[in-house]
């Protein structure tokens, strides 16, 4: 799995899964309603990401610019990184639900794009954000967030015989603070361009639901070449979501909570019962804090 990590934010080494992450996930596929109903339903619950995947942004460049617009149309396209965390919940092969997560991207060609956007093109990301966002989707930069595009109107498609998943229909939106940036007056609504996803998608975890109770969970292995062929699970931190600092941050100390999205890169599936049974993995987490200072990274443990 390859996840890069936003610079300047505290960043955490999981020696393997909290047994937070599933009662988590469990919980948002129930807040997406997969668990409806007096008794609930009788199923298979996914959870699945992007295996690979590509993205076309077709975007009028040329309105981006004051003056001359040298730059014409795109379209831009995108190959994802592989194992990306654009995550969906699938139920008895059915779509329910896209998951917060992000889409990392790398450009098939260079485009002459405006502004701050050329500084960022080699490392953006799209982004599903989380309950109260203003947009659900939206395309960032992958390392310090900075938002350049919203996203509306998109619909998903997905295929269960292929396991491929279609956003299509999204209509490209100039981020407000991108058109200040540019010099340009923000026009809210405006619509720049259109945009496309097509991903094959793999299941990371798959729990079996009966009458609206979990009544068991386990992450399938990847059944990657380059995970070897030594038999056994290989559990490892695929994301990390929901970082939250409480406390005064002027004050000696402040505690801090994060969620983890994880997944089995071994050979075997790998079971994860709840309480009290032990049939399921431990975990520990170290914080860290990386500055660079006079050209040395400097690291601050928490």
């Amino acid at each position: 799995m390859k996840k890069r990590f936003r610079s300047g934010y505290f960043r955490f080494v999981a020696v393997t899964i909290a047994l937070s992450a599933l009662l988590a996930g469990f919980l948002a596929f129930s807040d997406n309603g997969i668990v409806a109903g007096p008794e609930g339903e009788t199923g298979v619950l996914e959870r699945m990401i992007v295996a690979k995947g590509r993205v076309t942004l077709d975007v009028d460049l040329s309105s981006l610019t004051r003056g001359s617009g040298k730059r014409g149309s795109g379209p831009m396209v995108f190959d994802s990184v592989p194992d990306s965390f654009f995550s969906i919940a699938v139920f008895n092969n059915e779509f329910r639900s896209s998951l917060p997560g992000t889409l990392e991207m790398v450009p098939q060609e260079t485009f002459d794009v405006p502004g701050r956007l050329r500084g960022s093109f080699e490392k953006l990301m799209i982004e599903r954000t989380g309950t109260g966002s203003d947009y659900e989707l939206v395309v960032r930069d992958a390392e310090d967030g900075y938002t350049f595009f919203n996203i509306e109107g998109h619909e998903f498609d997905y295929d269960p015989a292929s396991q491929r998943l279609v956003v299509k229909g999204g209509r490209v939106l100039l981020a407000d603070q991108f058109a200040e940036d540019l010099g340009l007056r923000p026009e809210p609504g405006k619509i720049l361009g259109g945009i496309t996803i097509e991903a094959v998608m793999r299941s990371v975890e798959i729990t079996q639901i009966t009458n609206g109770s979990m009544t068991s969970n386990k992450l399938p292995a990847m059944n990657d070449p380059e995970t070897g062929t030594v038999p056994g699970p290989d559990v490892i931190v695929g994301d990390i979501v929901g970082l939250a600092q409480f406390g005064s941050a002027s004050g000696t100390q402040v505690g801090l909570a994060v969620g983890t999205d994880s997944c089995n890169a071994g050979t075997v599936d790998l079971n994860w019962f709840a309480n009290p049974s032990n049939d399921h993995p431990r975990s520990s987490n170290t914080p860290w804090l990386g500055q660079t200072i006079q050209g040395r990274v400097v690291r601050t443990i928490g």
